[in-house]
């Protein structure tokens, strides 16, 4: 990078290492930092530093969020801190009528809990919530003043992915996810990993009171083609699965009582984020190469891996709360890491 934006880099870490120790807030060892912002002041600013940063990287996307375009930038060397990699940089025009500053300004951070479960546990820091009420990709920001965080349950990587899928404008042309705001709705699956194969449905888990949420699911989507609903027991918990198809786009919905964030089924995706983004191109293509062969997802990254034969479900939930270190440990010595 230019030497300017690396000094700016090293003020930004500096200034949020000081905020964290004074805040007393504590980034699980689990969780990945995965993007960084970096703001501009004028709609030329923002030309030339997209120009110039995409001399370091790839433009995944340029898309209007709230009146502006936002563009998402794949770094050739990623930026490091601590024991992540930031290979993503967000970079926003700025809003109309509002002077920002120029430099970077926050960086996002996967979570695998509630948001309210953050408010509760810091209820003394400066938060805004704004970003709770999105559908979609939903957000939470930690005001330092100068710096932020934004945490998501998602990484920008799978958001990307998943909003150029066919899959992203039905959910969204139906409403689908409104429809089921009050059961904490959470995307998840292949189609966001980016490893879909033919006929692969959209996830969307739900958490609640099983009876209510029959009950929703039945007044709401019993109409559409292909409709299934039915109970079962998974992992020792009572469970509710819905099916069916819309625009040709197959949708499957997965209820339990607890929090989404604890289901298997997020626990596995989120490991799985985080393995796609740390391991090289090869681990990517034998895992499509698994997938393509017929094995579904958790036993394509168990046999990639060589680790997880007897329950590669188990492995996997296991592994979601693994320190990024000890994974991207894991990724080097299965030769996935350099």
């Amino acid at each position: 990078m230019h030497e300017s934006i690396e000094l700016a880099k090293d003020a930004f870490f500096s200034r949020m290492e000081d905020c964290l120790v004074k805040s007393l807030f504590h980034l699980e060892k689990h969780w990945d930092v995965d993007h960084i912002c970096f703001r501009v002041n004028s709609l030329e600013d923002y030309e030339q530093k997209k120009e110039s940063f995409l001399k370091e990287g790839k433009l995944l996307s340029e898309v209007p969020v709230g009146g502006r375009l936002i563009s998402s930038i794949a770094l050739q060397a990623p930026i490091q801190w601590r024991d992540y990699q930031l290979d993503l940089l967000e970079l926003p025009q700025p809003k109309e009528g509002r002077r920002e500053g120029t430099g970077f300004e926050h960086i996002e951070v996967v979570i695998d809990c509630s948001f309210e479960s953050l408010l509760e546990k810091y209820p003394h820091l400066e938060w805004k919530k704004k970003g709770l009420n999105k559908s979609f990709n939903k957000e939470l920001q930690l005001c330092f003043g100068d710096v932020n965080i934004k945490f998501h349950h998602q990484s920008l990587a799978s958001v990307v992915c998943f909003e150029e899928q066919p899959a992203f404008a039905v959910m969204l042309r139906h409403e689908i996810l409104d429809k089921l705001s009050e059961f904490h709705p959470q995307v998840a699956g292949t189609l966001a990993l980016g490893i879909g194969v033919r006929n692969s449905d959209v996830d969307i888990l739900l958490s609640g009171n099983l009876d209510k949420i029959e009950k929703h699911l039945q007044m709401y989507f019993s109409e559409m083609e292909d409709f299934k609903l039915h109970r079962k027991i998974k992992r020792e918990k009572d469970s509710l699965v819905a099916s069916f198809t819309l625009d040709s786009i197959p949708f499957e919905l997965f209820a339990q009582e607890e929090s989404v964030f604890s289901q298997w089924a997020y626990r596995h995706f989120s490991v799985e984020e985080k393995l796609l983004k740390y391991a090289n191109d090869p681990f990517l293509e034998e895992v499509k190469k698994a997938r393509a062969e017929g094995l579904k997802t958790e036993p394509s990254f168990c046999k990639v891996l060589g680790e997880g034969e007897e329950d590669p479900y188990l492995y996997l939930y296991n592994l979601s709360f693994t320190p990024i270190k000890d994974l991207k440990a894991l990724l080097t010595s299965k030769d996935f890491l350099e």
